[in-house]
């Protein structure tokens, strides 16, 4: 046991990068180009979810649509339920 506890006490502590300081660093460091571009990524990625999930269906059903097909345009959500399978598939390309 006294072997253990000196091997741990021995190691040297991880080094660690420090964070930024100040608001002002943070915020430099959220508008970097970057993150800009991801942040409109992934905002672009959310839309067709939001369409999917609530807005398609009322439109269609204020259109006049049949419950029928306003079913059978869920399934495009099926993509996006699924998505942890085909995720890697696509980051590989």
């Amino acid at each position: 046991m006294d072997n253990l506890t000196s091997r741990q006490n021995s190691d040297p502590a991880p080094s660690h990068k420090e964070g930024p300081k100040n608001w002002q660093q943070t915020m430099r460091a959220w508008t970097h180009p970057r993150v800009v571009t991801m942040l409109f990524f992934g905002f672009s990625a959310g839309i067709p979810i939001l369409l999917i999930f609530s807005s398609l269906s009322l439109w269609l059903r204020e259109a006049g649509v049949s419950r029928s097909a306003v079913t059978f345009f869920s399934w495009a959500a099926l993509g996006y339920s699924f998505k942890f399978v085909w995720a890697p598939l696509v980051d590989t390309l």
